[in-house]
């Protein structure tokens, strides 16, 4: 008898054991999904930091300037001194479009999140993107590089989240001209 008492005893204790180990792995597993999560959220501010840097960078005042011309004008407006004109200067717009070129490759480098970076530059961006000298600029940086397409392409990252951003609201350059005469026309009107 008593050894069939110990033979159940022994029985309760690997019963035990068992419900231990199962116990711990499901702690584990909790543990494990906390901490994906805590990364995820890490993650996600690090984005948004991120993006909101670049914003604050380009509302800084040595844009001022570009941002007004590019912002209130439509596409066609010319921004780059010319013959004619006496705007800006293509350091300072290369510059300017700079960051939105490192947006994109943070973007492009999963860093960033393109819709956070749209949401938060989305309208400086199409508006630069869809700009006729800002277009003429980078397909002459391209053509000193002898690289016109393509992600390797000059400003290829700001090409490609223009692009997203675009697609994203189901936008062309177009719409982004006629939202701003709209604009414009509510403020001519006093509405």
């Amino acid at each position: 008898m008593s050894n069939a008492k110990n033979c159940n005893a022994g029985r309760r204790f690997d019963f035990i054991r068992i419900l231990a180990l199962i116990a711990g792995f499901i702690c584990t597993g909790c543990q494990l999904i906390n901490q994906n999560h805590t990364l995820q959220t890490s993650r996600g501010i690090a984005s948004a930091n991120l993006v909101i840097q670049v914003s604050r960078e380009l509302d800084g005042p040595e844009y001022a300037g570009i941002v007004s011309a590019i912002e209130y004008h439509p596409g066609n407006y010319p921004i780059l001194t010319s013959n004619s004109h006496n705007r800006f200067s293509e350091n300072l717009l290369d510059e300017y479009i700079g960051h939105f070129e490192r947006m994109g490759i943070l973007v492009r480098h999963r860093m960033v999140n393109p819709i956070m970076a749209c949401n938060e530059l989305g309208y400086e961006l199409l508006k630069a993107w869809c700009n006729n000298d800002v277009q003429t600029y980078i397909n002459n940086s391209r053509k000193a590089d002898d690289d016109r397409s393509g992600s390797e392409a000059s400003y290829g990252a700001f090409e490609e989240l223009a692009r997203f951003c675009l697609l994203k609201d189901n936008k062309t350059c177009s719409d982004i001209d006629g939202e701003l005469m709209i604009l414009q026309g509510f403020a001519q009107s006093g509405e």
